[in-house]
């Protein structure tokens, strides 16, 4: 699988529509640069939030993220859209997903134009080899984007909200935290 384009609206000062698209041909390496204010962070937010309506399917309802959300998500749109373009055997993929604040200040998650193709990745991975663990095939999905996108937090661990432990471990290992104290432990 291959992340071709992400795209990211409503999250703090970003209220237009910013798009990361990722060649082909390249070295693998990737960087989000620009000055101070120009939204790196905001973008890195949107792929953790991203990450985490994967991961929790009732993520906004936790009153925690809801703070969170309140915090993050621009006050004049209200609402963050994030679209996700990837490649996986020849073919192209689009998933979607807004987060909206309602009338009565609560942020709910809307589903976007899901493609039928997601649902058919979906069920490829989950058959894509007999015997892989539930966990396997859930880190194979939420790994769509993560090859190309890697970010050094400034020090932030930022907000977990993930109750299982088998989700936490799969959150620890994608943000690299199991690394870290892997290092510091050694």
């Amino acid at each position: 699988m291959r992340l071709l384009k992400y795209t990211v609206s409503g999250v703090r000062a970003l209220e237009e529509p910013v798009t990361l698209e990722f060649g082909k041909n390249d070295c693998g390496i990737k960087a989000i640069y620009g000055p101070t204010g120009s939204g790196k962070s905001s973008i890195m937010e949107s792929v953790d939030i991203f990450k985490n309506s994967i991961l929790t399917p009732d993520y906004t309802c936790h009153k925690f993220t809801q703070a969170y959300l309140d915090n993050v998500i621009n006050k004049k749109t209200r609402e963050m859209t994030v679209s996700v373009e990837f490649e996986d055997s020849g073919s192209a993929y689009t998933y979607e997903m807004k987060i909206q604040q309602s009338h009565d200040g609560k942020f709910h998650e809307m589903q976007g134009n899901q493609c039928e193709k997601v649902a058919e990745l979906a069920q490829k991975l989950i058959t894509r080899t007999p015997g892989t663990s539930e966990l396997d095939r859930l880190y194979e999905f939420i790994h769509v984007f993560k090859p190309d996108v890697k970010s050094i937090e400034r020090g932030n661990a930022g907000l977990r909200m993930v109750y299982d432990s088998y989700k936490v471990d799969l959150v620890d290992e994608s943000a690299g935290v199991r690394r870290l104290i892997q290092l510091y432990t050694v």
